[in-house]
């Protein structure tokens, strides 16, 4: 029974073993042959489903291994393009999943493995259907199984991805962009699902054109978390600018990116030693080609980056070699900000979330800019001004986006202008810039900047030429913003050496000074205020010009649109006055010119070396400023200019003198020639004028000193006085060729017909006039003569001076000894009435001798002979002649006078004895000529020289006078 038990036993275990190694053997060459089968079946029936073709190499199944081996995988899109595939797919599975409850891989090898996603022309991809497939309803995963399905654990010991390509086609956009990644190598270690279990790892990738991939590190899947190292490198810019061109403006010719860092990733992102650097890097405009921006080298230094924290610390930002290319165009435009603009993003808005961003802490240890070259063009003035910064460099610390904060900045950089040779030194400088609120105190530097760079902002507005000028400053600039409101302060030193501005009209010098230097000045924007220490000048110079219609070339320098511009300005509010205080303005060798070309004769001055200062300018009501100037003109007359004014307002107060001595008055022939009518042949002219204006109110003082003022030639000038300006000049100019003339001036300003011109000149007329129209009055002033020096009078009939004219006569000598430049003109004349009464009645006396007198008719001897004598010679009757004149007053109404009768009586027969006598003219003709030379030799016998007096024919009159009156007259020279 045992023995049957056994051998039953042993042929049922054979029974077994047979059927084992059947099936063994029945499995092992199903499963070679009929897996692949199987699998390329299903392969090709899933993938030509989606009218795709596919084509296999071969496939191989280990069914001992538990292996597939997969060749040659192919499949190629609807237009027969090659999409995904691979060179080798292989999976070794391991049995020991049963043990472990795991999916355990020994090895998963993808090597060749490729994959060509296309953009078509009309903007569908080669995946779009299979999108749509995952859209299905059916292809939606149940969320809640989904969520109470667990991750299932797997484990690959050695996953190896190697040799992958990966490319991208997009011909929708023109021109078409292709990017192809690889070759791309994976490599992971002991990779598993497993709960806080981490799997090391490397992935290396690398492109044709030299970009590479090194990834490694390890990572966890549950939960999902890694840390290692990340390096990029080799990324060719150009490449990024292919894809986006269409929305850009400007060309990336060439660049590589880098990166790399250490990063830990779970429930947060950690970055440390992180390092971004671009190398190489150039931008053109894509239309021109022009360069726009290019660098060597810009790198972000030792990133950390805090992602829950918000937090990016950066250690240093430098750059070097680079070159920016800017323009700002007529309407103030950027050509940089228009540049990189994206097209399609010129007009849309981004949307907003309604939420605040939280704020990010960022900080940046050092920024480094050295090298570069910034070329600016400026064309707002319609002038290209090119502007190079080169070399530039920028350097600050501790940035703090929290704070708004930057320390330590410092730009220094060299400044060339249009091309030349000499450039300009720029620093600029600030230990703090604090944005928010803004606070900030900037140095700047600048030396040998040349000003005519601003001509083409000049020549629009005004008719000037800025040739030359060189800026040196040393300023302060502090910006300093609280409650809402920016103070800004400047302070610093300034100066400006070789500066000319040309006029353009005339093509002359206009303004020009060797060195113009502002002393430590403080410019107080916010409480409008101005301080000066000192502000020096050295060869200032000015040139004033009278055009001949009257304007001036300042006039003539302000264009006619730009003076409209300023009269609209007008229009305006008027701001409040900057208070202003200036220590002292010192002038040094200065000089002006002055031309006069209104006249018909030109006329020209130069007031140089003035030297001297105006002190404690300041623009407080009621302050003075010290005024004290000296220096000559045309290089011979000192001129001095001195007193008090408050240049803010002169009208208030103003007390000031202006002296010229010694100034040749042959230079002022012009003037002389168009008011004088005369040409002046010699004569120095000193001049002290002194001004005082309070409230409006004018007073002047002018004092004028010529000495040997000597008239030329009469000029036919139609704008001359008519005034004998020879005379009055003879009248004032003393025995030593001199005049001496105070003049004094008053006048409203206030008065809208005042003019300063007008005021002396018509003060000096009045005083010329007055002069000319009464000169022996002035003549009378010199000898301190109460009795008037133009006349001489003589009892009729006689030709003797008496002692009060020979008194008169000799006052008049003494005046004439003073004023040698005049000549006397002697004209006497003799009265038909009276001198020839008086001549006839000398005639008659001789005739009267024999006649026997008469006391009945009159006191008088001659009457008591006259009276007997026309009884005689008439055969008339006085007493008849009596009583018929009584009887005519009697007829008229008229009561008899006795007195009055016996006066026409007299009359009567005096009118009968002259015209007896027959006096003629020439007898009267020769009493009157008597009467001059008498006159001639009294004032030769008082020292005058004969040749300055003449005689001139004398007249008669038929004047009731009591006596005959010889009238004089001056002339001069």
């Amino acid at each position: 029974m045992g023995l049957i038990e056994n051998s039953l036993s042993v042929r049922i275990a054979g029974v077994s073993i047979k059927f084992f190694v059947i099936s063994f053997l029945l499995y092992t060459v199903i499963s070679f042959f009929a897996v692949p089968l199987l699998v390329k079946q299903q392969l090709e029936q899933h993938i030509t489903a989606t009218e795709r073709t596919v084509d296999v190499g071969h496939i191989r199944y280990n069914p001992l291994a538990l292996s597939l081996d997969i060749h040659q995988l192919n499949i190629y899109d609807r237009r027969q393009q090659p999409q995904i595939g691979f060179e080798r797919l292989y999976i070794n599975f391991q049995s020991s999943s049963l043990l472990w409850l795991t999916f355990v891989f020994d090895k998963v090898l993808l090597d060749g493995f490729y994959n060509h996603y296309s953009i078509h022309q009309d903007g569908s991809s080669n995946i779009d259907d299979l999108l749509a497939l995952l859209d299905t309803p059916a292809a939606q995963p149940n969320q809640q199984e989904d969520a109470e399905t667990a991750i299932p654990r797997v484990l690959i010991r050695q996953l190896e991805l190697g040799n992958i390509a990966v490319s991208y086609r997009d011909e929708h956009r023109q021109p078409t962009f292709f990017k192809s990644f690889g070759p791309i190598d994976l490599s992971l270690q002991h990779f598993n699902t497993f709960p806080s279990d981490e799997s090391p790892y490397r992935l290396a990738a690398q492109t044709k054109g030299g970009e590479s991939l090194d990834w490694q590190g390890s990572v966890s899947i549950v939960p999902l978390a890694s840390s290692g190292s990340l390096k990029i490198g080799g990324v060719q810019l150009r490449d990024g600018w292919d894809f986006m061109q269409q929305q850009l403006q400007f060309e990336v010719t060439r660049g590589t990116a880098r990166f790399k860092a250490d990063y830990q990733f779970d429930d947060n992102l950690l970055i440390n030693n992180g390092f971004f650097i671009i190398d190489d890097l150039a931008i053109v405009d894509k239309k021109t080609q022009s360069p726009a921006l290019s660098f060597k080298q810009f790198g972000v230094n030792n990133m950390a980056l805090d992602l829950n924290q918000q937090r990016l610390d950066i250690a240093s930002v430098n750059s070097h070699q680079g070159a920016i290319n800017e323009t700002i165009d007529r309407q103030q435009q950027s050509y940089l900000q228009q540049l990189f603009t994206l097209i399609s993003d010129t007009n849309e808005e981004q949307p907003d979330s309604g939420q605040p961003a939280t704020p990010w802490q960022v900080n940046i240890g050092d920024f480094a800019f050295d090298d570069y070259h910034i070329s600016l063009i400026e064309q707002t003035s319609g002038t290209d001004i090119l502007l190079e910064l080169s070399p530039l460099s920028l350097h600050a610390n501790n940035f703090d986006l929290t704070k708004f904060q930057l320390e330590s900045i410092e730009l220094k950089s060299l400044l060339a202008v249009n091309k030349r040779a000499d450039k300009s030194a720029l620093t600029l400088a600030t230990p703090l810039l604090q944005l928010s609120p803004l606070n900030s105190v900037w140095h700047f530097e600048i030396s040998e900047l040349p000003l005519d760079i601003a001509q083409p902002f000049i020549a629009p507005v005004a008719n000037l030429e800025l040739l030359s000028g060189l800026l040196h400053s040393n300023i302060d600039l502090s910006l300093n913003e609280s409650d809402q409101q920016l103070n800004i302060v400047v302070d610093g030193s300034a100066d400006i050496h070789n500066f000319m501005v040309k006029d353009t009209v005339k093509h002359k010098e206009f303004v020009s000074w060797d060195l113009l230097t502002v002393d430590q000045f403080n410019l107080d924007l916010s409480n409008n205020a101005l301080t000066v220490n000192n502000v020096d000048t050295d060869g200032f110079f000015a040139r004033i010009i009278i055009n001949k219609d009257g304007t001036t070339n300042i006039q003539d320098s302000i264009k006619h649109s730009a003076a409209g511009n300023t009269a609209d300005s007008h229009n305006d509010q008027p701001a409040d006055p900057m208070a202003i205080e200036i220590n002292s303005i010192r002038f040094a060798n200065a000089q002006s010119r002055f031309a006069d070309l209104s006249l018909s004769r030109r006329f020209a001055m130069t007031i140089a070396e003035l030297n001297g200062s105006i002190d404690n300018i300041s623009s407080t009501p009621g302050s003075l400023a010290k005024v004290n100037i000296q220096g000559s003109v045309n290089k011979y007359a000192p001129v001095i200019l001195a007193g008090v004014v408050n240049p803010f307002d002169a009208e208030s107060h103003t007390n000031l003198s202006l002296d010229f001595n010694g100034l040749e008055l042959t230079n002022l022939t012009p003037y002389a020639d168009a008011y004088a009518g005369y040409v002046i042949d010699k004569g120095k002219l000193t001049v002290n004028l002194d001004y005082k204006l309070e409230d409006n109110h004018i007073v002047g003082d002018n004092h004028f000193f010529l000495d040997q003022l000597t008239l030329g030639e009469k000029t036919e000038s139609s704008t001359a006085t008519t005034l004998p300006i020879a005379l009055g000049i003879a009248l004032l100019k003393d025995g030593n060729g001199e005049i001496d003339v105070d003049l004094a001036v008053e006048g409203n300003l206030d008065d809208p017909e005042f003019d300063y011109g007008t005021l002396v000149w018509d003060s000096l007329l009045t005083f010329m006039t007055k002069v000319v129209s009464s000169p022996f009055s002035m003549l009378s002033g010199l000898v301190d003569s109460e009795q008037p020096l133009n006349q001489i009078p003589f009892d009729f009939g006689t030709a003797d001076l008496g002692n009060q004219n020979n008194a008169t006569l000799n006052s008049l000598a003494e005046a004439l000894k003073q004023r040698p430049q005049l000549d006397i003109e002697i004209r006497s004349n003799a009265n038909s009435r009276g001198d020839t009464t008086a001549l006839a009645l000398q005639q008659l006396e001789p005739l009267l001798a024999d006649i026997q007198p008469d006391d009945e008719y009159a006191v008088s001897p001659f009457w008591q002979q006259a009276y007997p004598y026309f009884e005689q010679q008439s055969g008339q009757d006085i007493d008849d002649i009596r009583n018929q004149m009584t009887d005519q007053a009697e007829q008229n109404g008229t009561p008899p006078n006795e007195a009055a009768i016996d006066q026409q009586v007299h009359q009567h027969i005096e009118q009968y004895l002259v015209e007896q006598q027959q006096i003629d003219t020439h007898t009267l003709n020769q009493l009157a000529l008597q009467r001059s030379n008498n006159i001639r030799l009294a004032l030769i016998d008082y020292g005058i020289e004969h040749d300055r007096i003449f005689v001139l024919d004398s007249t008669t009159t038929a004047d009731l006078a009591e006596q005959s009156i010889t009238e004089l007259k001056l002339n001069a020279k």
